[in-house]
């Protein structure tokens, strides 16, 4: 039952104080099937991507709105969240009105029948939906022990979002519960809402016991150093935790749970992305991250935009990227460090051999930083995609445009709002062009080369099941039982005896009258003897 509107309201007091006529019945009973069509229509027009879970949710980056709850619930391949229009189920082989009933997710937390669908959604055990996705439902503490129970007897969920509510530490502590009898849920979103370092806590409690757990997004929180201590504790003395990435993005953490936040990147060897940006650090946090980003080998994605970096601190981060060697991707967008950490991304640059993106944005390098960024690049061999947007360079770009002459490897250069000459900037974008077309071609050969390899294998494969064959027909099949044998019976060899020595046939000639198989003279010959 979708969510009455104010109009609606209106309308039903009106007609609470008098009669409504048949034309006024009309009327509403259109409005209201226009409204609901409409909503069924804003239901079933999905989007079709994946839902990247490190972008910021509230800052200027905007966030993509791929996912929400007034949608139906998605078709999920493997660990990433695709959405599929209504008609392009029909495509799989599934009835659509049949999975569109099975998939539907509840649209508002204030319908009646809200608990009962979610509760029968999530005790279905359909293998088919995997994802509880409840995200800016208007969910409150007391909707949370009724799904907490649920959840406790499901075995197929695997994603469980429940980001942008309006959930405390009360709520958290009854979902702790129904999420340890979940084996299956393997992410967990909890992001905009309202929780605290005692919830925190809480959900510490899972992390002990979840072994299963691989994605845990608890950003624009206020769980501070307390809640995030207790996390990360519980997240480094579990063995087997098989955790890959963590979103403490806008927690109001400090230098104070720094140190922490190191230890899990020193004891963790499955956490890959890890995203604490817009917290307030200050340069001793960074110092002791920057301190064991030199000697990690795991982590591959690390988000801190948004962070004020002093200059010393600038220098000291970017001497330990350039020994860095496991990041591809590195977020530093907004994190003021001006030419100086221009200067310093320099020399990062020329060292570091697995960074694969970086973001430079809205640092207010000047023209001085660029020319060292553009050297940089020069000497790199491993950078794929640089973003310098919202920079004020301006001036020209020559030493960028022979810095990309000679680099073979970037694919994308942003250059937006950086007060650059545009027709500069249009021989930047053809050089990069240029990269990226060579490395489709690449790739394309690539491919070429492995399907080739592919079809020499089966071909081989193939060759030797025909000589294996060919050898079996060869051989003589074997009895074990002489009375059933199945070969053909061995020719006895008769031997001869030996020639006499008048035998004229020793002497190799025959006379023609003499008969070679008895040797014995003829019958004239015998009388007349």
């Amino acid at each position: 039952m979708p969510p009455m509107s104010v109009g609606s309201q209106g309308s039903r007091s009106n007609a609470g104080s008098r009669p409504a006529s048949h034309a006024e019945h009309k009327s509403v009973a259109s409005a209201s099937s226009a409204r609901s069509a409409s909503e069924t229509q804003s239901q079933l027009m999905l989007q079709v991507g994946i839902e990247n879970k490190f972008t910021h949710r509230a800052h200027d980056k905007p966030r993509p709105s791929i996912l929400n709850a007034a949608t139906l619930s998605s078709l999920v391949v493997d660990d990433e969240l695709e959405t599929l229009p209504m008609d392009a189920i029909t495509s799989f082989g599934f009835n659509s009105q049949a999975d569109y009933e099975a998939r539907r997710m509840p649209t508002d937390a204030r319908d009646p029948e809200f608990l009962d669908k979610v509760s029968n959604l999530v005790l279905n055990n359909d293998p088919r939906v995997r994802e509880l996705n409840l995200s800016s439902a208007g969910l409150q503490d007391s909707h949370i022990p009724h799904i907490a129970d649920a959840l406790a007897l499901n075995t197929t969920l695997r994603t469980v979002n429940l980001s942008t509510n309006l959930l405390s530490d009360l709520s958290v502590k009854e979902l702790a519960a129904g999420i340890k009898g979940c084996p299956s849920i393997r992410k967990l979103d909890l992001a905009e809402n309202s929780l605290g370092s005692r919830g925190a806590g809480y959900l510490s409690t899972v992390l002990d016991s979840k072994t299963s757990l691989v994605g845990l997004d608890i950003s624009v929180n206020l769980i501070r150093d307390e809640g995030a201590n207790a996390i990360i504790e519980s997240l480094v003395h579990t063995p087997h935790q098989p955790i890959s990435w963590l979103n403490l993005s806008e927690n109001s953490l400090s230098d104070f749970s720094a140190p922490s936040i190191a230890n899990l990147i020193r004891m963790s060897a499955n956490l890959t992305h890890l995203d604490i940006s817009r917290n307030d650090f200050q340069n001793d946090g960074i110092r002791v991250l920057a301190d064991e980003l030199a000697l990690c080998s795991n982590l591959r994605h690390l988000n801190i935009s948004n962070i004020q970096l002093d200059s010393n601190v600038v220098e000291h981060f970017t001497l330990s990227l350039g020994q860095n060697s496991s990041l591809q991707t590195l977020d530093m967008y907004g994190c003021m460090i001006g030419d100086v950490g221009g200067t310093s991304m320099c020399r990062a640059l020329a060292t570091n051999t697995t960074l694969l993106k970086l973001d430079l944005g809205a640092n207010r390098i000047c023209a001085r930083g660029f020319e060292f960024i553009a050297d940089g690049i020069r000497m790199n061999t491993t950078l794929k995609v640089l973003k310098l947007w919202g920079n004020k360079f301006q001036g020209e770009c020559e030493r960028l445009i022979s810095a990309l002459f000679l680099n073979d490897t970037l694919i994308e250069v942003e250059l937006t709002g950086c007060e650059l000459n545009p027709d500069q900037i249009r021989t930047a974008e053809d050089l990069v062009r240029k990269n990226r077309n060579a490395d489709l071609v690449k790739g394309q050969g690539q491919v070429d080369i492995w399907k080739a390899l592919r079809q020499r294998d089966a071909l081989l494969e193939e060759n030797r099941q025909l000589k294996e064959q060919v050898a079996k027909l060869s051989k003589k099949p074997k009895s074990s039982f002489p009375m059933f044998t199945t070969s053909q019976p061995e020719e006895k060899v008769v031997e001869e005896e030996p020639e006499p020595w008048w035998s004229l046939k020793s002497l190799g000639h025959l006379p023609p009258w003499l008969n070679s198989q008895t040797n014995e003279l003829p019958e004239t010959l015998t009388e007349g003897k």
